[in-house]
């Protein structure tokens, strides 16, 4: 069973990395989501106080517009001063505009009469005035003498004053607290509905913004053709009621895009410790390595050759075993591209010494897949190009399985036979061959699987299944290799049965490339070539 850990840990480790990822993802969420709803609500909010001041510089424009065209019809009047047509004329111009409130006929700045008729008190500005770039001259704020507490604003051309009602210019709903203010594009105030808003004259950089040194919601606009400008601000206060409205209503959005990215979290972690997926992520990172274990003549004692064993390493440091991983990889398909990386390992390892020593060989497991997708000849080609080995060198061991049916197979060994390589039926006794099926199969090598080795001496029934397999290899003129040999009695055993070669951890266990040059060095000096 493909099983790392134990799975239960595994489960819990991806449940409590989803919940600390969903609660992560809830805090993010809400965070982001209060920030969003802030900013939003304050631009909204900026944009309606900025619609505010448009519909006020609205009304100024059109004030201002009735203003000169009535200021240049009186210009243009040529009657005499003060006389009942004259005040008709300046009663019926005042009552045809929406903004003009009166109009004074006062030269040498004393006034002499009005639209509502003659006056003979005086009249006085109570600002200075400055002259517009239309020639008009702008009284900024005025007073009349009947009413001195009414502020009004005033255009002055030639003999003749445009009084304006500045109330006129805000009758439209002003939400409340609301702040606006209109004044002169030099910054003197004119009309104020509140004392904050006043401030934001003095920032001339800043046209439009929240000023956060108030703790308020800004807007203004300009009309410098006009000599205009508008401020309206709002305490940012007074947004919290609707950021938390929208907040309650995002808050839903926020669980479920937490939810579903803890999700997907969740599932993406599941696949990917997987044992299909991790296998895919091994043979992309390179994690699969060979150890060699020998392979000892039992005539002599010199080391032959070794069989090249897969272990997988873990990013971890964790060993992964063959059996714990070989059968998912042969189902999936995998086992493939484990084979190329085996085969390149085992060529770029061993090669050298392979060349030095042509009595070595070295053995390599391949699968069904491997024998019956007909591409072993090519990797074995173009792992072995440049390496100098003989293909003799290269034994090619497959299971029983690989060979259940005997006519494609005996395709397949034929060809490989054919290239020059040897190739040998591993694991023999565990499936379903017996003498007739053995030869329809041109093989070089028969291995005695490790569990029929381990009943020598032990299990009298089992040990003649193993002398019968030596007796059908001899009889096909097969060599023989015993696999799993651990003890000195089943040592002696194959060796009085005439088997030819042997490995196992009585010889050594499987090594490192290092260790295997090593071990080769001490046997050849045990036992030296005659």
């Amino acid at each position: 069973m493909f099983s790392f850990r134990d799975s239960r840990l595994k489960r819990c480790w991806t449940l409590i990395v989803g919940a600390t990822l969903c609660i992560a993802c809830l805090s993010v969420s809400i965070a982001l989501t209060d920030g969003y709803v802030w900013v939003t609500t304050q631009r909204h909010e900026q944009q309606r106080l900025r619609d505010l001041a448009q519909q006020m510089g609205q009304r100024v424009d059109r004030a201002v517009s009735e203003s000169l065209l009535l200021l240049s019809d009186m210009d243009h009047a040529h009657l005499a001063p003060c006389s009942p047509e004259h005040i008709a004329r300046m009663r019926a111009l005042v009552l045809a505009t929406r903004y003009i409130t009166e109009l004074d006929y006062a030269p040498t700045q004393k006034l002499s009469c009005t639209s509502w008729g003659p006056f003979d008190g005086a009249f006085k500005q109570t600002l200075t005035s400055d002259t517009r770039n239309d020639g008009l001259e702008l009284v900024k704020r005025v007073s009349l003498p009947l009413n001195p507490e009414q502020r009004l604003l005033g255009l002055h051309h030639g003999d003749y004053h445009a009084l304006m009602k500045l109330s006129t210019f805000m009758d439209f709903p002003i939400p409340p607290g609301v702040e606006l203010a209109l004044a002169t594009m030099d910054g003197v105030l004119l009309l104020s509905t509140g004392s904050h808003v006043k401030e934001l004259f003095s920032n001339p950089v800043n046209q439009s913004a929240s000023d956060p040194s108030h703790d308020v919601v800004a807007a203004r606009i300009q009309n410098p053709h006009h000599d205009w400008q508008i401020a309206v601000i709002e305490p940012i206060q007074q947004l919290v009621g609707a950021v938390h409205r929208k907040e309650w209503l995002a808050i839903p959005v926020a669980l479920l895009v937490s939810l579903s990215v803890s999700g997907l979290a969740i599932l993406y972690l599941r696949r990917r410790r997987a044992p299909l997926a991790r296998l895919r992520q091994a043979i992309q990172r390179c994690e699969f390595f060979v150890c060699y274990q020998p392979i000892v003549s039992l005539s002599d004692g010199r080391c032959v050759g070794a069989e090249a064993l897969v272990r997988w390493r873990q990013q971890d440091g964790t060993l992964i075993l063959p059996d714990q991983f070989i059968p998912l990889a042969e189902r999936s398909g995998l086992i493939l591209p484990i084979t190329d990386q085996v085969i390149a390992a085992s060529m770029r390892e061993l090669g050298p010494l392979l060349v030095a020593d042509r009595s070595l060989h070295i053995a390599i497991n391949v699968s069904v897949k491997d024998i019956e997708s007909g591409r072993l000849l090519d990797v074995l080609a173009l792992a072995l190009q440049d390496t100098g080995l003989y293909r003799k060198q290269l034994w090619i061991e497959a299971t029983e399985r690989s060979f259940m049916d005997a006519r494609a197979a005996r395709e397949h060994i034929v060809r490989l036979r054919e290239a020059g390589y040897a190739v040998v039926i591993d694991d023999f006794g565990t499936g379903y061959s017996n003498l007739q099926y053995l030869q329809q199969l041109p093989l070089d090598a028969l291995k005695i699987d490790k569990s029929f080795i381990d009943t020598v001496g032990r299990d009298v029934t089992n040990t003649a299944v193993a002398s019968h397999i030596i007796d059908i290899a001899k009889e096909l003129g097969m060599r023989t290799i015993a696999e799993g040999v651990e003890r000195e009695e089943q040592l002696v055993y194959l060796r009085a049965r005439g088997v030819d070669m042997a490995q196992g951890w009585l010889f050594s266990s499987p090594l490192s490339v290092a260790e295997f040059v090593d071990y080769l060095s001490h046997n050849r000096s045990m036992h030296p070539d005659d």
